[in-house]
């Protein structure tokens, strides 16, 4: 057995035109070479096999240097299987490493990884320190990109560690950053900040400042991922500078985003939209105004959720205009079409109606017709402010009508509550009504949750301005309340609020009215919502004139009026602020100013078209002309009031009103008859409403009536009826936190209460009158503690306190320092001025043993609401 000659001629000859620089022509003598050692005989040459390798390998390193990488990866391939059961030596090492080098090149990892194992076996034994770092990255990147993770982060360390023994310490700095993207493919966010910790203190060794910024970025997401929000708010501070310092870009405005997300789940709004606004800056400088249109979008709306209406706006166009500059008009025209809601909600209608008109032109420009409709819809809401119902009728009708062949859009539900808000204000009522339970059903079916809490809304709003229904606005309020919250929406929250106020105040719960007026009052104040603000003063107008109070019912319509005739002017809130300034005329005995201020009200409902508010507002008169003494023609002015109503079936309230006023007058002209039938109806009208306190005043008017005639048996009936009504009357007042409202409150009855004395000692009934005596001086007892609210501390009660407690500029507010004054939190924080209040008193034992006004009392609990009182007091 002999053995040729190694390395052949045509091998030598292959290498050294190869060293000479010409692979192309030593390809051919190399090929040569393979097919003599794969013509040759193995038994007779057992190095046959590792010479036919050798071939194979200058052969791919040919390939390899022409960058014909898959030829060049075959024939390694070859040569490492040839040499797979080989002993472990250079040959074999080198074939396998080069074919995993070639396959991890081509992308094909999990065909590579059993070449590199066994290369890494024999590089561990034939290798420099160096050259075993360089194959350990290229081994561990491989695994990684098999999800063989942990080996992959040993592979990595370990090459780490010897890219320092050799001083390659950028190269080592790389590794651990690979280390630090495992550990964020394994979810370990531990991992992920330590690996780039240490990544970055070796980058600053090496001077990368880039890749030291990269890394700060990593271990700042890191730390929030944790919960670590203080480190996260340090890092990522410092990788804006780093990134800064490199130049900026989009690098800065994605540590603005991170900052803004974090100072936002912080609480810290102000914060948040000014580091979105820097984004915003950094982005169009580059000219990416997309991403410039996003973030400034998302700082609009943080501070419009702050309450700075001007700024969230300002930012909201700007960023409607990058849109349109990044190519995408169709989103610019849908952000004008969202500022145009926003400049609306905030009362700046001329803006409003330009950006619904310039998002109107995009899309029927582009034959859009859905989204054109809704920017018709939109419009039609302005006309309807505008008291311009006509015009607002027919374009709904036309709107509604493309909407119809897309029912399942929440867009149809939209038409149909815009439509019954429409009929509403135009005092059809059932219509209205009929509407919003189909709008309910359609938002209902287009799973629209914000369409029905807004048809709830509306809904709401129907009975409060009717009168009507009352009962049934509680759980409505309630359940639009919670929907509110859960969405964060505060400034629907807050309408919910306000709307329970006028319930109660309608019901003549006034204490509880009060109490959530000015609760919802401060809430639109945090809100920055002035005109909304600025409508709850007038509401506590009214309140305060209907308690007594009537230096505090004028500073109140007053301010609101002023504010809301410099928003819209003196038209357009007219028939509101006259009708509460009327009110407190009448309360103050001014008859002649509070005719005038009605008829003025009245002339302006007439004008707008709104027949059934007119008709209320001509009660109003029809009362100020009576209290003047022309019973004639007050009778007249109210009778013709109550046939208007009449044909809408939810002015119930308003009926018994005019039913009550009209009994009242009967009585003063001796028509006792005409009277109680008058008052009965209004009573009945009243019970339906649940308004007990305006039940128990009809009752005084009855019992007026039945005093009439005279005699003992009148002053019985007139007692019956009387004595518990102004029981339950007198009660109310101890509902006020406030002494002097307590005050006003009894001097509005103080002439009822002489009317009881006045039949009792008519009749000669001592008895009765030690028991009225014994009862009127004893004023009710103080509560110790805080009496608990009318509404809940809710979530919105707990939001706004917070807003109150620092503003959008970080500075601290009026509020905020009164508040911080006060010493008050959560909801109670909201309301200033709460003082110790009282209760009713305690049943008064008589020195015979029973008990003062026992049977009026219990006839009051029975007739009307159960009074608590605290046990029994004996009065010697």
């Amino acid at each position: 057995m002999s053995e040729s000659p190694w390395p052949s001629a045509l091998l030598q000859h292959g290498l050294a035109l190869l060293e000479e620089g010409a692979p192309a022509d030593a390809l051919p003598a190399l090929r040569a070479a393979l097919a003599e050692c794969e013509a040759g005989d193995r038994t007779d040459d057992p190095d046959l096999t590792e010479h036919t390798a050798e071939c194979l390998y200058w052969i791919g390193a040919v390939h390899g240097t022409e960058e014909d990488f898959d030829t060049a990866t075959a024939a390694y391939r070859r040569a490492a299987d040839l040499l797979a059961d080989a002993p472990l030596a250079e040959l074999p090492t080198v074939c396998a490493e080069m074919a995993g080098r070639g396959l991890v090149l081509l992308e094909r990892p999990m065909e590579a990884l059993p070449y590199l194992r066994r290369a890494a076996l024999g590089l561990e034994r034939f290798a420099e320190t160096e050259e075993q770092a360089e194959f350990g990255e290229l081994f561990g990147d491989a695994l990684a990109a098999l999800e063989r993770y942990d080996e992959a982060v040993i592979a990595l360390r370990l090459a780490a560690d010897r890219y320092l023994a050799v001083d390659r310490i950028l190269d080592a700095a790389d590794c651990r950053e690979s280390c630090g993207d495992v550990a964020i493919e394994q979810d370990d966010a531990e991992r992920v900040r330590d690996e780039h910790l240490a990544a970055r203190e070796l980058f600053e060794r090496a001077g990368e400042s880039e890749s030291v910024a990269r890394c700060s970025f990593v271990i700042a997401r890191a730390s929030k991922e944790l919960g670590d929000t203080a480190t996260a708010e340090r890092e990522f501070l410092r990788a804006r500078a780093e990134a800064t310092a490199e130049g900026g870009g989009p690098r800065v405005a994605n540590c603005d985003e991170e900052l803004a997300e974090l100072y936002v789940a912080d609480g810290r709004a102000a914060e948040g939209s000014a580091a979105l606004s820097a984004a915003a800056a950094v982005y169009s400088a580059a000219g990416d105004f997309e991403n410039a249109a996003s973030s400034r979008w998302q700082a609009g709306h943080l501070l419009l959720g702050a309450g700075r209406h001007d700024a969230g706006i300002a930012a909201c166009t700007v960023a409607a205009e990058e849109l349109l500059q990044a190519g995408h008009p169709e989103l610019s025209a849908r952000s004008w079409l969202a500022i145009g809601v926003v400049l609306q909600n905030c009362s700046r209608v001329p803006e409003a109606r330009a950006a619904y008109a310039r998002a109107r032109d995009y899309y029927a420009s582009h034959a859009m017709s859905l989204e054109t409709a809704e920017c018709d819809l939109e419009l039609a809401t302005i006309l309807i402010s505008e008291d311009r119902h006509a015009a607002a009728e027919a374009l709904l009708r036309t709107v509604t009508v493309v909407f119809e062949e897309h029912r399942e859009d929440p867009r149809y539900s939209r038409c149909l509550l815009y439509s019954a808000v429409l009929q509403g204000l135009r005092g059809r009522v059932t219509q209205a009504r009929a509407l919003l339970l189909e709008a309910r059903r359609a938002a209902s079916a287009a799973g629209s949750d914000d369409q029905v809490r807004a048809c709830l809304i509306e809904e709401i709003r129907l009975i409060v301005n009717s009168g009507g229904d009352l009962p049934a606005a509680y759980p409505m309020l309630e359940e639009a309340r919670r929907s509110a919250e859960q969405g964060q929406e505060w400034a629907i929250a807050a309408q919910c609020v306000e709307f329970t106020g006028l319930c109660q105040l309608l019901q003549d719960r006034y204490a509880e009215a009060e109490t959530t007026l000015t609760q919802a009052r401060a809430a639109y104040r945090l809100l920055g919502l002035t005109v909304q603000a600025a409508q709850i003063d007038l509401h506590l107008g009214r309140l305060y004139s209907l308690t007594g109070r009537i230096a505090e019912a004028e500073a109140a319509v007053a301010g609101g009026s002023a504010v809301l005739e410099e928003v819209f002017g003196a038209d357009r809130y007219l028939a509101i602020a006259e009708n509460m300034i009327g009110s407190v005329h009448l309360k103050a005995g001014r008859y002649p100013l509070a005719a005038a201020a009605f008829r003025t009200a009245e002339a302006a409902l007439e004008r707008s078209g709104l027949p059934l508010q007119a008709a209320v507002a001509r009660l109003n008169v029809g009362s100020a002309v009576m209290l003047q003494q022309d019973f004639t023609t007050g009778i007249a002015l109210m009778t013709s009031a109550i046939d208007v109503l009449n044909a809408e079936p939810f002015y119930h309230l308003y009926r018994a009103m005019g039913l009550g006023n009209i009994g009242g007058t009967e009585i003063h002209l001796g028509r006792f008859e005409e009277a109680n039938s008058h008052l009965n109806q209004a009573r009945a009208l009243y019970t339906e409403l649940g308004m007990v306190v305006a039940v128990a005043k009809i009752d005084l008017l009855i019992a007026t009536a039945a005093s009439m005639p005279g005699g003992p048996r009148a002053w019985r009936a007139a007692l019956e009826r009387g004595v518990p009504a102004v029981v339950f009357i007198d009660a109310q007042r101890f509902g006020f936190e406030a002494a002097h409202t307590r005050i006003s409150w009894g001097a509005l009855h103080a002439v009822a209460q002489t009317a009881l004395f006045d039949w009792a000692h008519q009749l000669g009934d001592t008895a009765l009158l030690a028991d009225l005596v014994e009862t009127a001086i004893n004023s009710g007892t103080h509560v110790p503690e805080q009496a608990p609210r009318a509404t809940d501390e809710s979530d919105l009660q707990v939001t706004l306190a917070a807003l109150a407690a620092s503003d959008a500029d970080g500075t601290e507010t009026a509020a905020s320092q009164q508040l911080s004054a006060s010493g008050l939190s959560g909801a109670a924080a909201l309301i200033s001025g709460a003082i110790l209040p009282m209760r009713p008193p305690p049943r008064l034992l008589m020195p015979d043993g029973h008990v003062a006004l026992a049977d009026h009392l219990a006839a009051a609990d029975a007739r009307y609401q159960p009074i608590a009182r605290p046990g029994e007091v004996r009065v010697w």
